[in-house]
């Protein structure tokens, strides 16, 4: 599906609501799943929701903002692009060749640089959703995936980003995702943040850790949490004792993307 760049005039009516009585649809919906976990961990969890909401019928955007220089290879982008989704946004590029199909009902995009070019305020203030409606680009949800999210980004994408937060039962996960929540309290966010847990051998590991992270979410930051699931999963070093940093990362269980789709589309 080609999505040619068209001018649309709105006039003094709302954006939003103007374009959806010249689309007669609604806007996409944006969900930002932010983890605490590595690069690739993170990317992957990106890659296999996407795929859980295509299967389930709905056409989808991932946008992976993960850095190529935090991969473990420079080639662990899930699919090769030409330009990064910050030059479209920004207009150096035609929006169109930013995002790519990649599969039916699926598009792709890099985000990497959209933050740098967010910050240096060369993106324009009509937010993502809305463009892609502009574009023609009627796709269901657009998944953004991220380990560093930062919180003047979030309105990049939509004015009602809705937010997922995906942690390891580690210290170290936890803490960096009191780091993640930051952003979203910064952001606005002031609703009851849904976390899904990942890592243990077995459920009272998960229930344990975000007993943990709820403690330090009120001490630290006056902030609710929901756990929405837990799933167990193990390193490549676990399962095959290879004692290698490059085998940290964990094996992800398919029912983790399902559960992050059902999540999304509830």
């Amino acid at each position: 599906m080609s999505i040619n760049e068209t001018r649309t005039s709105i006039g003094n009516t709302d954006q939003a609501e103007g374009l959806r009585n010249l689309f007669g649809m609604s806007l996409p919906k944006v969900f930002v799943i932010s983890s605490a976990l590595g690069a690739n961990n993170t990317s992957a969890l990106g890659l296999g929701a996407a795929h859980a909401l295509k299967n389930l019928g709905f056409k989808v955007l991932l946008i992976d903002e993960i850095p190529i220089s935090e991969r473990h290879s420079t080639n662990s982008l899930p699919y090769p692009v030409q330009y990064d989704l910050g030059q479209g946004l920004a207009n150096l590029v035609p929006l169109s060749k930013s995002i790519r199909q990649v599969e039916d009902s699926l598009w792709f995009a890099a985000g990497a640089k959209i933050a740098g070019f967010q910050k240096s305020r060369k993106i324009r203030s009509v937010p993502l959703d809305l463009r892609l409606r502009q574009t023609g680009l009627a796709v269901d949800y657009v998944v953004v995936i991220t380990n560093k999210p930062v919180h003047n980004v979030f309105p990049v994408y939509s004015q009602n980003a809705q937010h997922l937060l995906i942690s390891g039962v580690d210290e170290a996960s936890l803490v960096r995702s009191i780091t993640i929540m930051r952003e979203f309290i910064a952001y606005g966010a002031n609703s009851t943040i849904p976390v899904l847990m990942l890592g243990g051998n077995q459920a009272n590991d998960g229930q344990l850790a975000f007993e943990q992270l709820q403690k330090m979410a009120k001490s630290y930051l006056e902030q609710s949490v929901q756990l929405i699931a837990w799933v167990g999963a193990k390193t490549v070093s676990e399962l095959f004792g290879e004692h290698d940093a490059r085998h940290s990362d964990f094996i992800i269980p398919s029912n983790a993307f399902d559960q992050i789709a059902k999540r999304i589309c509830q």
